[in-house]
């Protein structure tokens, strides 16, 4: 993946692998044409990973790029002929003991025990690809006076997980707190009183347009206005818990007012609102340790690195969210929940939460989408 240049078929009207290499330069110390190049290739990375992955079927192990590192690309591999067919296709090999549908199992049991909502305060689980583990993060203060390894083990009687499945989870332990980050980044809005932020534009059919925030900032009905003090419109679709965190903000009178912006890093405002031209299409990355380019008000303009699409997190006061990407590098903190996330010129969320030190957690856009027929991305500028 060594390169010097990027290729000049890479369109980057709105900057995204410009100001994305300038981030992770000053990161990495790798030259700006070598991040650039790298994070342009990464959808094409992507799909030939998946490609193997899905021809290995139930023997596939996980894959992920190295995008910063080495600039290869990696997968899990759990016998010598599937080592053998990797390297062959010019992937690196790593032996692995367990397939990922056998984890996958495992994080889904979790998840059943997250949507029951007793799942304890600050937790987070996920497949760890790299690790071939399951990693369930538990805070060291545990509810009752528990230790950490009571908590588990009170978790997997709850999960009814085997000894076998047991062994698949790596259980570490963490003193942070997990919130639910907001309420403003990216443009300001006001909803229902509190301080929010507006995330990206979907279209429903052919005219009822919408503003995507995070599910915690209001409830259905609750009137949301600009920053100027316009009227935006209410909050008409409303998902907080085990399904997502997102909210919809119908947009009355779309044609009265056009959001617009251009890219913004150290504004006096502190805040990143062009969505135009790259992000009108949206899809999960389902690589690990892909790059990915939040922000927020406080965030401001940051990329870190992907490490699950499927993560689940439980916050400090006790709701569980499944089905969340999980970033680490991304320091989002209180005032960045609704800022957009990008990756590769495409939409890829929301920011919801994260523990403060650099683990944040994204509602996918691409599942919003999907909630509902007829749904897709909207360029800013042709509202």
């Amino acid at each position: 993946m060594a390169a010097s240049v990027v290729p000049q078929q890479v369109a980057d009207e709105a900057g995204y692998y410009r100001m994305a290499a300038d981030d992770l330069h000053h990161k990495t110390g790798l030259p700006v044409t070598t991040i650039r190049q790298r994070l342009a290739e990464q959808p094409a990375l992507s799909a030939k990973l998946k490609d193997f992955r899905e021809a290995l079927g139930d023997r596939s192990a996980g894959s992920w790029l190295d995008s910063l590192g080495d600039g290869r690309a990696h997968v899990g591999v759990l016998d010598r002929a599937d080592e053998d067919r990797a390297t062959k296709n010019g992937l690196v090999p790593h032996r692995v003991r367990y397939a990922t549908a056998q984890l996958d199992r495992v994080k889904a049991a979790l998840d059943e025990v997250g949507k029951r909502q007793v799942m304890p305060p600050n937790s987070a689980w996920s497949v760890d690809t790299r690790a071939n583990r399951v990693s369930l993060e538990l805070s060291a203060r545990q509810p009752g006076g528990l230790s950490v390894q009571q908590a588990a083990r009170k978790i997997f009687t709850a999960a009814g997980l085997t000894q076998q499945e047991q062994a698949r989870v790596r259980v570490d332990t963490s003193r942070s707190t997990l919130s639910r980050h907001g309420l403003v980044g990216g443009d300001d809005i006001q909803v229902g009183g509190n301080d929010c932020s507006a995330g990206l534009g979907i279209l429903q059919g052919d005219n009822s347009t919408y503003i995507l925030t995070a599910g915690h900032c209001g409830n259905v009905g609750d009137s949301a206005w600009r920053n100027d003090g316009g009227t935006i419109g209410t909050i008409s679709e409303k998902v907080f818990g085990a399904e997502g965190d997102y909210a919809l903000i119908g947009v009355r009178t779309p044609t009265s007012w056009r959001p617009f912006g251009n890219l913004q890093k150290g504004s006096p405002e502190g805040t990143f609102n062009t969505y135009k031209g790259w992000v009108t299409q949206s899809q999960l990355p389902d690589l690990e340790s892909m790059y990915a380019c939040g922000s927020g008000r406080y965030l401001r303009w940051e990329c870190g690195s992907v490490v699950d699409s499927n993560a689940s997190m439980t916050d400090e006061h006790g709701v569980t969210t499944n089905g969340l990407v999980r970033a680490i590098n991304m320091r989002s903190q209180h005032g960045d929940s609704g800022g957009a996330v990008m990756w590769g010129g495409m939409g890829l969320g929301t920011i919801v939460g994260g523990n403060g030190q650099g683990v944040t957690y994204i509602q996918p856009v691409a599942r919003v989408i999907d909630a509902q027929p007829g749904r897709r991305l909207l360029d800013w500028q042709k509202w």
